[in-house]
């Protein structure tokens, strides 16, 4: 009966349902991968498999000269750093990465990361470990004591729970080690909130006139002190008004204390055909600090 009905179609009506079906398939697949109206999506690239290269997705390594192609059908690193795009028709809130890899690493090479650009102005990537040669001999021959995604390798089985060492890393100390835990601790991966406390405190001015290029991290300690900074900068090469940024941060507070921003930046001393560079200026003044770095 449902064949007998098809019949009844007129040839031309055949095509126009041909064409129809055939546009609404593009349409979707359409609206799929460049709109993504359900807010999750995969793309992958294999060089195994010549149907997942992610063409127009995931784009090929760069620079050229640190990938060599030559051997086999997957590509081999022979330098580092080594980036590659992934273009997404919309923002995402997470992503995550997966990388499948044999493991060729050398003992002058033992680490692997890889992580996604969180600063274009001074090229600044929130790496994530994928593999550590070190860690993984370590693991082989010393006690192992795990919390969750977190590791502790000791070579004397000084701590027998998590709770103990970090307890005695907020003090400062840890046990059987005299010299301080710069002697005894080394981290990867790890962050430890510094716990610094100075003896024979004075309080004096102090002068960088250094030229500093990038982004700096400087520890100042306090102690019933008020804080006074002042940053000239300055613009001799760039021909981009790159924005600054100035964030004061307690780690006795754990928080934010003050933050102070530029957005127009500074303009090139070499573009203006001056000797005489752009000069600005950023103040902090706090009072009623925490104790501490």
């Amino acid at each position: 009966m449902l064949k007998s009905f098809f019949k009844k179609w007129s040839f031309l009506f055949k095509i126009r349902l041909f064409y129809g079906i055939f546009l609404f398939v593009i349409l979707g697949l359409f609206l799929f991968f460049k709109i993504v109206p359900f807010g999750h999506i995969t793309y992958i690239r294999s060089y195994s498999d010549s149907f997942k290269l992610g063409k127009g997705f995931v784009y090929n390594f760069s620079p050229p000269e640190r990938v060599d192609t030559s051997r086999g059908s997957y590509p081999r690193v022979i330098g580092d750093p080594l980036y590659f795009s992934v273009f997404t028709p919309r923002t995402f809130d997470k992503v995550k990465l997966t990388i499948k890899y044999k493991d060729h690493l050398s003992n002058k090479e033992p680490i692997v990361e890889a992580g996604v650009l969180v600063d274009n102005i001074v090229w600044r990537y929130d790496l994530k470990p994928l593999q550590n040669k070190i860690v993984d001999s370590l693991k082989k021959d010393w006690p192992r004591l795990e919390n969750g995604s977190k590791v502790l390798l000791q070579r004397d089985g000084s701590y027998s729970s998590w709770t103990d060492m970090e307890a005695d890393l907020a003090k400062g100390q840890l046990k059987n080690c005299p010299g301080g835990i710069n002697s005894c601790l080394a981290t990867y991966n790890y962050n430890i909130i510094p716990h610094y406390q100075e003896t024979n405190y004075n309080s004096k001015p102090l002068v960088i006139d250094t030229p500093l290029r990038g982004g700096h991290q400087l520890y100042i300690y306090l102690s019933n002190s008020s804080l006074h900074l002042k940053f000239d900068f300055i613009n001799i090469y760039s021909n981009t008004k790159d924005p600054i940024q100035v964030d004061l941060y307690s780690t006795a507070a754990g928080k934010l204390i003050a933050s102070k921003f530029l957005a127009s930046g500074l303009s090139s001393a070499e573009k203006a055909g001056t000797s005489t560079p752009e000069v600005k200026t950023i103040i902090i003044n706090e009072k009623n600090l925490v104790n501490g770095l």
